[in-house]
């Protein structure tokens, strides 16, 4: 697969073209000019979005279900971000540990998104693939130093400086400085480098605050002018400058120049869980819309020839199983059928589950005459569940309703109780009724996880259904 990725500063463009063949990566070209890159046929375009465009956000949460992360994507970052979740576009990274899971939450709003894409459609460059230049830059850290896990990327372009904290292979934090290798274009006044240093002061103070640094600060110089500002920045700010590996016929000091046009083309040719792609949904590229109607195509086909070969298979293996289990079931019947008499009245000629449902019944049916079920899990069970939930301590329950959508009954004894609950409730605090929700979703003892769980949001007004065991 060939890729090129695209970074435009104003009139100012560079191009890398990188190519990955049975898992290795290398550079095809690396140009500030179009002219090869209009001899591409039909080229892979990935642009990104300015770090100041971007905002990123983390969360910690218990949680571990992939599932269970997703439903509640809307509680966990709604109340991190500036703007209603229908304004942006998320793509969200998860990274499993002992306690949960940690979330990172790459955020663009749309309209940002918009101005992006028709920006690079004016000049003919439309990007099939939008990903950021802070992922980039850390893709291309990640490319260049792959030894090094934590250090600083400090990336300067025409218009503004990019500083990119790494932390375990991972982006820990972004910040954009509004000063470029434009402003040096007249010499390097005192004023200035004093400016520079007083700024880059104030963002090593930043990701200090966040504890995000060791205390050697590992720097990686890369874009415009990368080794001046080295000079410029390295003693006075306690540095230690991190060189790169260089590739091919292509050095460090030239590769550094490109080294956002380098990231995004990696980003989309890595294309794993940490790959952000903004252009999902109603933003998809004609050529990403085509190449999924082809691969879904191709996944169609191939899966209906499986599905074929499996049926058959499956059939042939369940049924041997099925007439197996119908056999051990009938000994049970046989061996407990004068203590529960119950057990003479199922008819072990019907299909295992149903043979089985019959038994589960059968065992939990109550011994009196007027209460053949066994109950349901009653509304005094669910009251003693909020009451005694330590994460219900400080959220108001407004309103509880309890439906009991099926039930068995002497027509249709195979019928399974299935009760739903409907709770409305309300806080000030979104954390905490961020905290309460995720207790309910997670809860496999009382609440059915297999079911769908639902949940509105109305200021600090809440209401989450949900169906119990």
């Amino acid at each position: 697969m060939e890729v090129i990725g695209i970074h435009k500063e104003e009139s100012n463009i560079r191009l890398a073209c990188m190519k990955q063949v049975r898992g290795e990566i290398s550079i095809e070209f690396l140009e500030k000019q179009r002219d090869l890159f209009f001899t591409k046929k039909d080229p892979f375009i990935v642009t990104g979005i300015e770090g100041q465009d971007l905002l990123l956000r983390k969360l910690a949460t218990p949680l571990k279900k992939e599932r269970a992360l997703t439903k509640t994507l809307p509680f966990q970052l709604e109340a991190l971000i500036p703007y209603q979740l229908s304004e942006v576009v998320v793509k969200p990274i998860y990274f499993p540990n002992d306690e949960g899971t940690e979330a990172v939450f790459f955020t663009v709003s749309k309209k940002h998104l918009i101005a992006h894409i028709e920006n690079y459609d004016e000049e003919g460059l439309s990007p099939d693939w939008v990903s950021t230049t802070p992922m980039a830059l850390s893709r291309f850290a990640n490319y260049v130093c792959p030894e090094t896990l934590n250090l600083i990327v400090f990336h300067t372009g025409k218009d503004k400086i990019q500083i990119v904290s790494i932390q375990k292979g991972l982006i820990a934090s972004h910040l954009t400085l509004h000063l470029g290798a434009r402003d040096f274009e007249g010499g390097k006044d005192q004023k200035l480098i004093e400016k520079l240093k007083r700024e880059v002061d104030r963002a090593f103070c930043f990701l200090d605050h966040k504890n995000q640094l060791d205390e050697e600060r590992k720097i990686l110089f890369c874009g415009e002018m990368a080794l001046d500002m080295e000079g410029l920045v390295s003693d006075a700010m306690n540095m230690t400058p991190v060189y790169g590996d260089g590739r091919g016929e292509h050095s460090y000091s030239e590769i550094c120049r490109f080294a956002i046009p380098m990231g995004l083309a990696l980003d989309a040719l890595k294309n794993d869980e940490r790959s952000i792609q903004f252009r999902q949904g109603d933003y998809i590229s004609q050529k990403g819309l085509s190449f999924l109607k082809k691969k879904l195509l191709i996944g169609a086909v191939s899966a209906c020839a499986i599905f074929i070969c499996g049926a058959v298979t499956s059939h042939i293996y369940f049924t041997h199983k099925e007439k197996g289990m119908i056999r051990h079931i009938k000994g049970l019947i046989g061996a407990y059928q004068t203590a529960l008499p119950s057990l003479q009245m199922i008819d072990t000629g019907s299909k295992v589950q149903e043979v089985v449902d019959d038994v589960n019944r059968s065992l939990y049916a109550s011994k009196g005459k007027e209460n053949y079920f066994a109950p349901p899990p009653l509304v005094s069970d669910l009251l003693a569940f909020l009451s005694d939930h330590p994460n219900g301590k400080d959220i108001e329950i407004t309103k509880v309703d309890y439906e009991l959508i099926s039930h068995p009954s002497f027509d249709h004894p195979r019928e399974a109780f299935l009760p739903k609950v409907k709770l409305h409730f309300h806080t000030e605090d979104a954390k905490k009724a961020r905290m309460f929700h995720d207790a309910i979703v997670d809860d496999e003892s009382f609440v059915d996880g297999s079911r769908e769980i639902d949940w509105k949001r109305n200021n600090e007004q809440y209401e989450i259904t949900f169906y119990i065991r």
